[in-house]
């Protein structure tokens, strides 16, 4: 099948804000850092690239944020239900992800991922220690079909996914001037908080 190219697409940005916080002790994406809450940092990176933003959340403590919020329809399935369900809402063939706790992701790693490829599934960023990141990577709804079928089988990790679709992995390198080593640090506990702080 012959996809249209992401160079010339609109895009849906998907904030993953449906985590269960349980090393945090509340809600990640409601917690302030630098004078706002994480989720408005995560909006405010995605906002200059996206046409749409999607909150996948499984209650209404961002109902207030302006944006569609999208509950699991897969409940228990972590991160995978989460981009599963919003890819499902999204009006967009291409979808930038990003979690809600990932404060130092910019704007230009995901323009960097879009000038890379076209015609994939997920286009994924691999980091300085050779870490696939697919949780702040670019979607298809191309890929919905593999991601259900996965779902369906209670398997929620993300590299039998990469396995099976077509993907573009884009290596990051601190030679970039937009990424550095912290890029894809995550907020999961008030330690973590704490250390950027």
């Amino acid at each position: 099948m012959i996809r249209e190219q992401r160079t010339e697409q609109k895009y849906t940005g998907i904030i993953l804000a449906g985590g269960q916080s349980s090393r945090m002790g509340k809600e990640k994406g409601l917690i302030p850092w630098k004078g706002k809450p994480l989720i408005e940092h995560a909006i405010a990176i995605l906002s200059p690239l996206c046409e749409n933003i999607i909150i996948s959340a499984n209650n209404d403590h961002f109902d207030s944020f302006g944006y569609p919020v999208v509950g699991d329809l897969f409940p228990g399935c972590g991160p995978m239900g989460g981009i599963f369900s919003a890819l499902t809402k999204s009006e967009t063939l291409n979808n930038l992800v990003i979690p809600s706790d990932t404060p130092f992701v910019t704007p230009d790693i995901y323009r960097h991922l879009i000038s890379h490829a076209d015609s994939f599934d997920v286009i994924v960023p691999v980091d300085h220690d050779s870490f696939y990141q697919p949780l702040c990577a670019v979607y298809s709804r191309s890929v919905l079909p593999a991601m259900e079928a996965q779902i369906n089988e209670r398997i929620l990790g993300f590299t039998p996914l990469l396995d099976k679709v077509e993907i573009k992995a884009v290596h990051l390198h601190t030679a970039l001037g937009f990424y550095d080593t912290n890029t894809f640090y995550n907020i999961n506990s008030p330690a973590d908080l704490e250390a950027i702080s």
